[in-house]
Order: C-alpha cells, then structure tokens, then sequence
C-alpha cells in the first residue's frame, strides 16, 4: 500500500512539473504577392467558376505534414493551417484570376448564374520535407480548365516544386506561397497562350440550346444552389 502511494505520489509531481509547461500553438495561412501579373494579351470571354480544388487525403489536414522520408510522415502537433490549405490554394487561385484579368469574371459561388467555365483541380502535396538539409518546402497540384455545359476539358496544367528553406516550420507558408506564386504565374501564362484556341472551339450542345431557348422567349435555367462552406476547426483524427 505504501508503495503505491510513493507511485502516485511521484506520477502527481511528475504530471505537476510538466503541466506547467505551455505549447504554443502556431496557424499558418498562404499569402499570394501576384499583385502585378501581367493583364497583357488574349482574354477570355466569359465567367469561370472556381470550385474548391481537391485534396489528397494524407493532406486533408489542418495539421501541417512533416515529411521525415518517402516511408514517414508527421503530423505536427503546434503547427496547423488557419484553414483547410485547399481552400487557402482556391482562393489564391480566383484571386490570381481577377488580377490577371484573363476572363471577363471570376465566381466563387453557383448562386451568381450559371459560369461559362469551370476551373478545378488537385492538391497532392503540400507538406515541409525535414529529412535531409537543406530543410524543403513541397507543393504539388493539377489544374483543369473545362466548359461548364458539358464538360469538355480545354487545358490542363501541373505544378511540382520544392523550395529550400530555414530550419524552422515558421518558414513553410512563406516558402510554399513562393512555389504557389511562380506556379500561377506560368500557369496564367500557358492559358492566355491557349485563350485563341479555346474561342475557335465549337459551342457546347447546352450553349446551342440555351440560345435556341432564349431566341424563343424560354426562361433561362435557374443556377444551381451553392454548397455548404465548411467550418474551419481542429482535426480529431490526427495522430
């Protein structure tokens, strides 16, 4: 009996010792500085739809991803994304699209009428990469353009790139909005090269018949309802 006292007594002071310790925790939000793409060149007529991209699952986390090697993986426990970086990768996205100028509007939602296009896409990975030094940074994604009618894919663009960086997870956001930034900056680039083509393309069935409908006094289809945002919180299930 007394020896189990003396164990509970030293577990107490234990647990009392380091329960004084706090951890800080950190959020992380990506950051684009594409304020001055070039506006210059072809555009496209039209609204494009920006849906929320993909994610692979491993990702799918508010938990920043530490990848120690190609068979390990962390999941940080002080170091999290203020927001789903999917979301974050959408949003940088449709922002770089209106600056950019390279359609005549850019839509985050259904509700605004029915788009003319539709952008999505991928996140394979987004992750720090601690295994060896340099310490990296990796972001990889896969775009797609596709007419919103019938979804005839136009154009396709993929992104791979790792960046060195510091010792320090505090570098991850600025060093993977860096690898977002010259990955968008091409990307825009690649699709004003592809605007002419696109224009040539022959209309969609659902463009001719929306034309043949208005021609004959029809209501235009109603937009589809926009989808439930999901509400930014912690993750259960991480490790």
């Amino acid at each position: 009996m007394r020896r189990v006292a003396l164990l509970l007594f030293i577990a107490l002071g234990t647990s009392s010792c380091f329960g004084a310790r706090s951890i800080e925790r950190r959020f992380y939000m990506l950051h684009s500085s594409l304020e001055n793409v070039d506006r210059a060149g072809e555009r496209l007529p039209g609204v494009v739809y920006v849906r929320d991209l993909e994610i692979d699952r491993v990702y799918d986390k508010f938990k920043l991803v530490i990848r120690k090697s190609p068979y390990v993986l962390l999941y940080s426990g002080s170091h999290s994304w203020a927001v789903r970086p999917n979301r974050m990768v959408s949003d940088i996205l449709s922002e770089t699209l209106v600056e950019a100028g390279l359609f005549t509007g850019v839509t985050r939602q259904l509700a605004a009428g029915r788009p003319d296009y539709e952008l999505s896409g991928t996140v394979r990975a987004i992750e720090a990469e601690t295994g060896s030094e340099p310490w990296r940074a990796r972001l990889s994604l896969g775009l797609q353009l596709a007419r919103f009618d019938d979804g005839k894919v136009l154009w396709r663009y993929d992104l791979q790139d790792a960046q060195p960086m510091g010792q320090d997870l505090d570098d991850v956001p600025e060093a993977i909005s860096q690898i977002l930034d010259r990955g968008l900056r091409t990307a825009i680039d690649d699709l004003r090269t592809m605007s002419e083509r696109i224009r040539r393309l022959p209309p969609a069935r659902g463009d001719r018949d929306r034309d043949r409908d208005r021609d004959r006094g029809s209501p235009r289809p109603a937009a589809e309802p926009p989808s439930e945002e999901e509400e930014p919180g912690g993750d259960d299930d991480l490790n």
